[in-house]
């Protein structure tokens, strides 16, 4: 299999893995997202405006924006 191929059952072996990670996976990835609260406090979105998030894990961002 190359690099680029996948298994077959990917999807869900991923929600195998994030199905018990989800109640711990901020708290266990802190470190990783140091800045990421000030971050958020300090951006400018004008009311109405859009925020474009890539990658959002758990969402997390959401309820802080």
């Amino acid at each position: 299999m190359s690099a680029t191929e996948l298994p077959a059952n990917h999807a869900e072996l991923m929600d195998g893995v994030y199905r018990w990670q989800r109640h711990i996976y901020d708290l266990t990835r802190k470190y990783y997202l140091l800045g990421r609260d000030r971050l958020i406090d300090g951006l400018d979105v004008p009311v109405g405006g859009t925020v474009l998030e890539l990658g959002c894990g758990t969402g997390r961002n959401i309820i802080l924006a």
